[in-house]
């Protein structure tokens, strides 16, 4: 275990470098950040290792089924689009470490709430006991796909894990204005996502993009990584960054008339529409 000295010099320069680079822009983000010990969540790495801007996997996981503590760019990336604040109720599906629910567990206070949800049973036993201390965690073992409608609605979800599908349960338990943040599948290698934010309007799901992510993929009932992206209008997005990437959710048997600029990718459980920003 390294010295508290020790260990806040490394989170402090961790923390400093997402700052520099523009992935950490927000006070609170950075607040959470310098007060969570990320060491504490991966006591089988070195001091040097747990700051290091890198994923690592859990040693509860097994090759089968890896799942790790997430990258710290992409940790400071995902809680930027969270935008959360005091008060809040999220639900997390992935609970990994637990390091990212105690990251949201800070930002939404005492009088917030975070449900953190996982497939593994291991890795729920493991969470469970770092998360000790956050009397506002409540580390739950199920299928994410299908939420955690005991303690919807929520202000905000947040996927951890790389998605194929966009399961209906995290519409339905997102609050009115409420918004989901996930990396998303559209196509290429099964480990390739695009971070999108979403907000709810109405039936649907607006979203844009923020970034091109790899994660580990997402387990249960809607996993769907291997299967090919069934595009069934328009040419593969492909060539267009996330960043510059809309993409709207419709349910299935909604009312959409495909427009030209349009690309539609139609999934077991929702159609995508993806268009360019600049396309309107």
């Amino acid at each position: 275990m390294p010295s508290q000295d020790q260990a806040a010099a490394l989170r402090k320069a961790l923390v400093a470098g997402l700052v520099e680079r523009g992935v950490v822009h927000s006070a609170n983000v950075e607040a959470a950040l310098r007060a969570v010990p990320r060491h504490l969540f991966t006591p089988w790495l070195s001091p040097e290792e747990a700051y290091a801007d890198q994923a690592w996997l859990l040693p509860e996981t097994t090759p089968d089924a890896p799942a790790t503590i997430s990258q710290p760019t992409v940790v400071g990336l995902m809680l930027e689009a969270c935008r959360l604040a005091p008060g809040q109720r999220v639900l997390e599906i992935g609970a990994g470490s637990g390091y990212n629910a105690a990251l949201m567990a800070h930002l939404v206070g005492e009088h917030g709430q975070v449900v953190t949800v996982d497939i593994e049973a291991p890795l729920v036993e493991a969470a469970r006991g770092r998360l000790a201390e956050y009397r506002n965690v409540q580390v739950v073992h199920g299928d994410g796909g299908h939420g955690f409608p005991a303690g919807a609605p929520y202000d905000r979800i947040v996927a951890t894990v790389g998605a194929w599908d966009l399961p209906p349960a995290w519409r339905e338990q997102l609050a009115p204005d409420g918004q989901l943040i996930l990396p998303l599948h559209l196509g290429g290698e099964p480990q390739d996502h695009e971070l999108i934010a979403f907000r709810r309007e109405g039936h649907l799901l607006v979203g844009h993009g923020i970034c091109s992510v790899q994660m580990v993929l997402m387990r249960g009932d809607y996993a769907g990584h291997g299967r090919p992206v069934p595009i069934q209008k328009g040419q593969d997005w492909q060539g267009t960054t996330a960043d510059n990437l809309l993409v709207k959710v419709y349910p299935h048997g909604a009312n959409h008339q495909p427009q030209p600029h349009e690309v539609i990718i139609d999934k077991p459980s929702a159609r995508l529409v993806l268009a360019h920003r600049q396309a309107g």
